[in-house]
């Protein structure tokens, strides 16, 4: 009897503690420290192929849309000199990722701006200057992005040439949006995740050493309970697998010890229709253009070209 008893207490303790580090969990990935625009912008000072001095030379416009959900939404549009004057014009909306602002992604405005593209970029919910109480990893976001797309065609014309891009999570967005997005002309994305479960459970094992099982449900049941989202449901590699029509771009660093780039392969191959990918040598998560400014460029506009949009 008292070994039954010790075995149950044991058992208790585990759940109990296995529940504990999965609230943590959950808190730390819907609620994490965010980085400041200050941080953003030493990050792009750092870049030796970013041209700061250009970049504040570009003719812009900041824009607050108001979310289905309840916030504001705010960012930048980033225009062509003479883009008024152009019959149809060409917009790329850019994601940033978890814990970052819109300043991280404008390191990728000037490879697309070289292409007659204006390019918008914006603070995710949670994220820098927009509003919404916490971060979903990619399920109301992707809401919202579907909105800034309305926004840009409203800004641009409805007949404007559109593509987005997003990094890790804006990554994620980007796929969970692009089969959803009306005459969406591309998308790329660099280092997304192929589903929110396999990327918690990932990180939770390999870089906290967390014990799959009970976790996950745990994690899964305290989302849904405590920001109302179903964790299942985020998983872009179903939205690629929907996006026959739509031109995609992978990338990702093949040293990602975040979101591992077989991920990559997996929404690589179940993408129909057009496609391209390029792992980077040695980078890890996020670092691929920071790591190899023109073999990046070089890809992006190989597929550009390849899609007729690169003039």
């Amino acid at each position: 009897m008292i070994w039954l008893v010790v075995i149950l207490s044991a058992v208790a303790v585990f759940f109990l503690v296995c529940y504990i580090i999965s609230s943590e969990f959950v808190k730390t990935l819907s609620l994490p420290k965010i980085h400041s625009y200050d941080d953003s912008m030493k990050y792009l000072e750092g870049m030796k192929s970013f041209d700061m001095e250009a970049f504040r030379n570009v003719p812009s416009k900041d824009f607050t849309i108001s979310s289905s959900r309840g916030y504001d939404l705010k960012g930048k549009i980033l225009f062509q000199p003479e883009w008024e004057s152009v019959p149809r014009k060409k917009v790329i909306v850019l994601c940033h990722g978890w814990t970052s602002n819109s300043m991280t992604v404008v390191s990728y405005y000037d490879m697309y701006y070289s292409k007659g593209f204006n390019c918008i970029v914006y603070d995710h919910r949670y994220h820098g200057k927009s509003g919404g109480g916490f971060c979903s990893m990619g399920y109301y976001e992707h809401m919202d992005l579907i909105e800034v797309c309305s926004h840009a065609r409203s800004v641009f014309g409805d007949d404007c040439i559109l593509g987005i891009m997003g990094e890790s999570m804006g990554a994620a967005t980007v796929m969970l949006a692009t089969p959803l997005i009306p005459r969406l002309a591309f998308a790329v994305e660099d280092c997304g995740y192929s589903t929110l479960v396999e990327e918690m459970m990932y990180v939770g094992t390999t870089r906290y050493h967390l014990p799959k099982w009970p976790i996950e449900k745990f994690v899964i049941s305290l989302l849904h309970h405590r920001y109302g989202y179903d964790a299942n449901s985020v998983s872009p590699i179903s939205s690629v697998a929907k996006s026959e029509d739509i031109p995609m771009l992978f990338l990702h660093g093949d040293n990602d010890h975040f979101v591992p780039s077989s991920m990559m392969k997996q929404c690589y191959d179940s993408k129909k229709g057009f496609r391209m990918s390029r792992y980077f040598k040695g980078s890890a998560h996020a670092d691929s253009y920071f790591d190899h400014p023109d073999e990046y460029r070089d890809c992006v506009f190989e597929f550009l070209g390849e899609i007729g949009m690169d003039k």
